[in-house]
């Protein structure tokens, strides 16, 4: 991240501290949150909000960036990665945000700066089980049980909202300080209504 995003970041209320993860299309950063105006989105109307608040705490930030052109996607307008990097970030925070279970992970705050979107969570200690599994190799039966536990009462929980969850992987698993189950990345998603699929996003 360059020095000018750094300082817009701070402007609204973070330290960036460093990079934490990087996927296909975004970056996640822990960050420290400071004095500053917060501004938050509606999850229903999509209207920004400002608020000021002071915690000290440790968050992770995702920032969301548009795939660079290559050589077989060259064609597509940079304006088409924008409208698809913005219309992820917006429907993980709608989403994110307004579930309220204790094994998925809920989104605290949306805003813009630099032309990217950003979005934060609660920074989960954890790690993902693609880490905890690469390093162990395989999990004891207790264990297993347990996130499986846990695992079908998330996912239960989003089938009762009529949302299958759709990337269901390591990587999107995530555990906290105390060791349970956070199940994150909500952006890929299918809601259904009267046994018909409404939306795909």
């Amino acid at each position: 991240m360059d020095p000018a995003h750094r300082a817009a970041i701070l402007e609204k209320g973070f330290t960036v501290l460093k990079m934490f993860a990087k996927g296909g299309n975004s970056e996640v950063y822990l960050a420290r949150h400071e004095v500053g105006d917060i501004v938050e989105w509606n999850a229903i109307f999509l209207f920004p909000y400002s608020h000021t608040q002071a915690t000290g705490d440790i968050k992770a930030i995702k920032l969301f960036v548009p795939r660079k052109g290559t050589k077989s996607s060259s064609s597509v307008p940079v304006t088409s990665q924008h409208i698809t990097h913005v219309k992820h970030a917006k429907t993980e925070w709608c989403l994110m945000q307004k579930v309220r279970h204790p094994f998925i992970v809920k989104a605290m705050e949306m805003f813009q700066c630099k032309g990217h979107w950003h979005i934060v969570f609660p920074f989960l200690s954890g790690g993902d089980m693609f880490f905890h599994l690469s390093r162990c190799g395989k999990f004891c039966e207790e264990l297993v049980r347990n996130y499986s536990a846990q695992l079908v009462l998330a996912l239960g929980y989003l089938h009762s909202e009529a949302i299958v969850y759709n990337d269901l992987k390591p990587e999107n698993i995530m555990l906290d300080q105390d060791g349970f189950v956070k199940l994150g990345k909500c952006h890929i998603i299918i809601r259904y209504q009267q046994d018909m699929v409404i939306a795909f996003v």
